[in-house]
């Protein structure tokens, strides 16, 4: 089933003043899929620093986090793919380039073939004439013609044999020349092209790696609501995130096991939104602080567009909760109080729309070269 986001981002101006703070816009809620996993446990989000017996809410201890060779290996992995992704235009368009040339090449070979050719048979031609043709018109000729008009004529014909003879070589020098470099530019071409498909498998390697890095955190540190596979029948594959979204994941995977603490954010206790505004300042972008703000300011995503790892998605129609899109329908977010930082479905609570902060603070893509990983 589809998801359905709000209406496309609000342009009210960020932060909102203190006399009148933004309401935020109530939309429809995503139906989840026949495939997703929902827990029978009704999620509550946390509505205050106190428990509901008005005692202060408790603090859950730390809980299991993911390795420091797991986030690196899930970093290197990411950028990985970054790399890759972002090498490819550049190859394709190369391997197109010389794909051209080859062909061009190619075409002048044949068209050099094609002369040489006419030109042999000619010769052929004229050498049948001389030894076969001659006979009683050359005798006829003899007759008629002086001494000096029968060797002029005789002279003639030698010339001309040797012109065409000295264009023929010519000729087969030039397809000579033409066939190789046409050799040497197809050689180049089935380079290119090889180029691609390396650059394309590596892609598809990492991502998979990535996937199995991302159902292997989901196991280990989930609330048991994701499954791999198709979250939304009718959800269009993730988009690429850029190096600052990654950056923002990278943040809020480290701090898997982390204390729900309300109006807490970092670096060891977080509430939902002190996780990703924390997330995205990590990664060098300045978002509003509360999930109503972020739900209010932040640009929306509109509906039937992918996600991209790194995206917010705010939950309730008040805006009371929200989590940081990691990929392939799964959310890493700080629930309530009483609990750690871990993993979710994306439709583990109910849907308000989806936001997207910016990459930079000048809303630039951010980018960085990184070194290609090698595959073990």
């Amino acid at each position: 089933m589809p998801r359905v986001w709000p209406r496309p981002w609000s342009s009210a101006p960020w932060p909102p003043s203190a006399a009148a703070p933004p309401t935020p816009a109530r939309s429809r809620t995503p139906t989840p899929s026949a495939s997703a996993v929902r827990p029978t446990e009704e999620f509550v989000p946390a509505l205050g620093p106190l428990g509901p017996d008005g005692q202060p809410a408790e603090v859950a201890a730390p809980g299991p986090a993911p390795s420091v060779e797991t986030l690196s290996d899930w970093v290197a992995t990411a950028q990985g793919i970054e790399l890759a992704e972002g090498r490819l235009p550049a190859l394709r368009a190369e391997s197109e380039r010389l794909a051209r040339t080859a062909t061009a090449s190619e075409a002048l070979a044949d068209a050099g073939r094609i002369r040489q050719e006419m030109l042999g048979d000619l010769l052929s031609a004229l050498a049948r004439a001389q030894y076969t043709g001659g006979g009683l018109t050359r005798l006829a000729t003899f007759l008629n013609s002086t001494p000096a008009q029968s060797l002029e004529r005789w002279r003639d014909d030698q010339l001309g044999a040797a012109a065409l003879a000295h264009r023929y070589r010519e000729a087969e020098e030039v397809y000579q020349a033409r066939a190789q470099e046409a050799g040497l530019a197809r050689a180049a071409a089935t380079t290119g092209a090889a180029e691609v498909d390396k650059a394309g498998a590596l892609r598809d390697e990492l991502t998979s790696r990535q996937g199995r890095l991302r159902s292997d955190l989901a196991d280990r540190f989930g609330d048991g609501s994701w499954k791999p596979g198709p979250y939304d029948a009718a959800a269009l594959p993730d988009e690429r995130p850029d190096a600052t979204a990654q950056q923002a994941v990278a943040y809020a995977l480290s701090k898997i096991g982390s204390p729900y603490v309300w109006g807490a954010v970092g670096p060891g206790e977080f509430d939902c939104s002190g996780l990703t505004s924390q997330a995205w300042a990590a990664a060098g972008t300045t978002i509003p602080r509360t999930s109503q703000e972020q739900w209010a300011h932040l640009p929306r995503v509109p509906e039937h567009t992918p996600l991209r790892p790194g995206d917010l998605v705010i939950y309730f129609a008040d805006a009371t909760h929200v989590g940081l899109y990691v990929g392939d329908g799964l959310v890493v977010h700080a629930p309530r109080p009483g609990t750690v930082v871990r993993l979710t479905s994306l439709h583990r609570m109910p849907v308000a729309g989806v936001v997207r902060p910016a990459s930079t603070p000048d809303g630039q893509p951010a980018g960085r070269p990184v070194a290609e990983p090698v595959l073990g």
